[in-house]
């Protein structure tokens, strides 16, 4: 349980002082990402790298693509995304935050896009 504690506050740590990487972040991906053809972000990659997508994590020890904290909101251009796959991220947001997360969803995403999560279900 303390291990628990000390990484939410930990993450809550994270968050503060990336706002300014997501702002920035936010401004090169206008370059960086407009001649990508199909463009995949993985949020919350974890251990679970994958080439090709743009891998998004917290954790500054992952290997990723891009280091954000998903709950400053995605840097990418409005209808540019060809999908989000967020893979066991959700049961680590409050309330409240997943609300935020998933409104933010449609405004990167294309209306052909997809969008998969995968989150454990129960005390697991």
């Amino acid at each position: 349980m303390l291990q628990d504690k000390a990484k939410s506050v930990l993450y809550e740590l994270l968050r503060i002082i990336m706002y300014p990487n997501t702002m920035v972040i936010r401004l090169l991906s206008r370059i960086v990402y407009s001649g990508r053809r199909k463009l995949i972000v993985h949020v919350g990659c974890g251990p679970k790298y994958v080439r090709g997508w743009v891998n998004i994590d917290i954790n500054p020890l992952r290997k990723k693509d891009l280091w954000l904290d998903a709950r400053n909101g995605l840097p990418f251009p409005t209808n540019r995304v060809d999908a989000i796959i967020d893979d066991h991220l959700i049961e680590h947001l409050r309330e409240h935050e997943i609300i935020s997360f998933l409104l933010e969803m449609p405004k990167a995403r294309g209306a052909d896009s997809d969008r998969v999560s995968r989150c454990r279900t129960g005390d697991t």
